[in-house]
């Protein structure tokens, strides 16, 4: 006897395919500048509340601000305490020197966007200190005496390397308009340490042609979204990760987050990145809370995109039988709510465990739970206590049953091995189909079905074996992906159009090729979903892009029609 899908998932409707895909519609520094304490203790707790390296106790005048501690030397001129000896300014303190930028500049003026540049400047390393532009616009001149009366810019990328070029590119502007700007250097108290002349441009009149092609004063039109948008939950993080199209027209991307709802625009929610790049880590986040990101693109003329919108939570606290780690060198074995570590002799190898087995849990993500006594236990009585892959099964039972110990789902059937041991069935071989229905394989070759009436669960169907592979996350999707691929040559490739384009490609090779993921053997590997339903080639990034993008270009389909497509299994193929 074999577990009966049937008998774990209601089945919503039998027979057929529905037209059903999750909507992917599609994120901030690690700590933003102008939260000092990001990430820290609470103050005051007897810890190092804000992360200088020196606790009250040692000497912290003010346990709430990184910039006042007793390794910080004296600054002259801002009627601040800063090393905590109880006196300000003192005769010995260090000169706040103001570096000057002497060469802002206005390199490409347009109708309604100006390009700015400037060499960056040497600042000076300090524990605690970050540094950050102040970059402002005004119709009218100003000064360092009228700086705040200037509007300021968002989007500022951070200091670059001294000597290099930082640049940036003021957008939404009106046509045959004079301009004044100018940028300065601050650092997270607030002083300023780099400062520019103001400058002025004047945008072109409405009718002139544009040096680039960008920017021009009768630009209407919405930039492109960005593409391929996905997250990537951890215990104390959100990671997002897209695209970014091949319009020329886009100038940065706006990312906002919401929960409850999903932002309606750009203002609409908590600013979380705004700027270029194409991903961000998220660490403004709470267990039990959903997110809904929402990404937006703007062009010279500021028009903003439609919305590209994914939702994400960070992942539940480690449950009994994982093993974990802070980061502190130290492991922990999770057991009725507390957190046993193991003594210091007893190491992964011993175990039998890899690195995937213990997992990084920051500190944070693991407050939650009681300290207990150290465990001492050694061999099969540790073992009878380690469930490191979540299975419900320990690892002294993983033995007894052939399973493996770092693989919840040994044979890949979509079900856990503890789950099916207590059904009574065989962890090591998928099921086979009752009854295959060859015309059905046929024509869900090569797509991606997601199990709709269980938990999403992601199938892909190889396109000539007529087998589905179940996709656990993002790992195995990769790993599976890439061993079941077929290489092409890179020039096969561009006649294969990329996703994104209007191209149409060589209509021949594409159907020949549809549904396949194609692995390029002639440069680095790179691996491309090529789907069927539209003909075009999907970037398979890594794991985490493969996992989300497979699961985007999906159609929905009940439990009973997934019983009649046979089970490919992975088992010992992916390690």
């Amino acid at each position: 006897m074999r577990l009966a899908v049937s008998k774990l998932a209601a089945i919503a409707s039998a027979g057929a395919i529905a037209s059903f895909a999750l909507t992917a519609w599609a994120l901030p520094p690690l700590c933003p500048p102008d939260i000092l304490t990001c990430g820290n203790p609470t103050p005051g707790t007897g810890g190092d509340g804000d992360g200088d390296g020196v606790t009250v106790a040692q000497g912290d005048c003010d346990d709430a601000n990184p910039l006042r501690s007793p390794q910080l030397p004296e600054r002259c001129g801002n009627a601040i305490d800063d090393n905590c000896d109880a006196m300000v300014d003192e005769p010995a303190c260090v000169p706040l020197t103001v570096a000057a930028i002497t060469d802002l500049a206005a390199t490409t003026i347009r109708a309604v966007s100006i390009d700015l540049a400037w060499t960056a400047v040497p600042l000076t390393p300090l524990p605690g200190v970050t540094y950050r532009y102040d970059l402002r616009s005004s119709l009218t001149p100003f000064d360092t005496a009228t700086w705040d009366s200037a509007t300021a810019l968002s989007g500022v990328p951070l200091p670059g390397q001294p000597g290099g070029r930082d640049a940036y590119t003021v957008i939404g502007l009106q046509p045959g308009t004079l301009y004044y700007f100018g940028v300065r250097v601050t650092e997270n108290a607030g002083s300023v340490v780099a400062q520019s002349l103001v400058i002025s441009a004047l945008t072109l009149p409405p009718d002139a042609s544009t040096p680039d092609g960008q920017g021009t004063a009768f630009d209407t039109v919405p930039p492109q979204p960005v593409a391929d948008l996905y997250a990537v939950p951890g215990y104390g993080d959100i990671t997002l990760r897209w695209t970014m199209p091949a319009d020329p027209q886009i100038v940065r991307v706006a990312i906002v987050r919401t929960s409850g709802s999903t932002p309606s625009g750009p203002a609409d929610g908590t600013n979380v990145f705004l700027g270029s790049g194409t991903s961000v880590v998220d660490t403004a986040v709470a267990v039990g809370t959903t997110y809904t990101y929402a990404a937006f693109t703007y062009d010279h003329a500021a028009n903003v995109s439609a919305p590209v919108v994914v939702s994400a939570a960070l992942l539940p606290p480690p449950s009994d039988g994982s093993l974990v780690t802070d980061g502190s060198g130290t492991i922990f074995l999770v057991e009725g709510g507390s957190l046993l570590p193991l003594e210091s002799m007893v190491t992964p190898e011993e175990l039998g465990l890899s690195g995937d087995d213990i997992l990084l849990v920051p500190a944070s993500a693991l407050a939650g739970f009681t300290r207990g006594s150290v465990l001492t236990v050694r061999g099969e009585e540790l073992l009878k206590r380690m469930d490191p892959d979540h299975d419900r099964l320990r690892n002294y039972d993983e033995l007894q049953y052939g399973t493996d110990p770092g693989n919840p789902d040994t044979d890949y059937d979509s079900y856990d091995d503890g789950q099916e041991v207590a059904a009574g069935y065989d962890p090591l071989l998928p099921p086979k189909a009752r009854r295959v229905d060859r015309g059905l394989v046929s024509r869900v070759a090569g797509k991606i079905l997601l199990q709709v009436d269980r938990h999403g669960e992601a199938w892909w169907v190889h396109p000539t074996r007529g087998e589905r592979y179940y996709l656990r996350n993002g790992k195995i999707a990769y790993a599976a992906m890439r061993y079941l691929s077929l290489g092409v040559s890179t020039a096969d490739l561009a006649r294969i159009p990329r996703a994104g384009t209007d191209d149409r490609g060589d209509a021949a090779l594409v159907k020949r090729l549809s549904g396949n993921i194609l692995l390029s053997v002639d440069e680095s590997g790179e691996a491309w979903y090529l789907d069927p339903v539209d003909g075009h080639r999907y970037y398979l990034r890594d794991g985490d892009a493969a996992y989300w993008l497979m699961r985007y270009r999906s159609l929905g389909a009940t439990t009973a029609t997934l019983e009649k497509i046979p089970i490919g299994t992975l088992r010992g193929k992916l390690r």
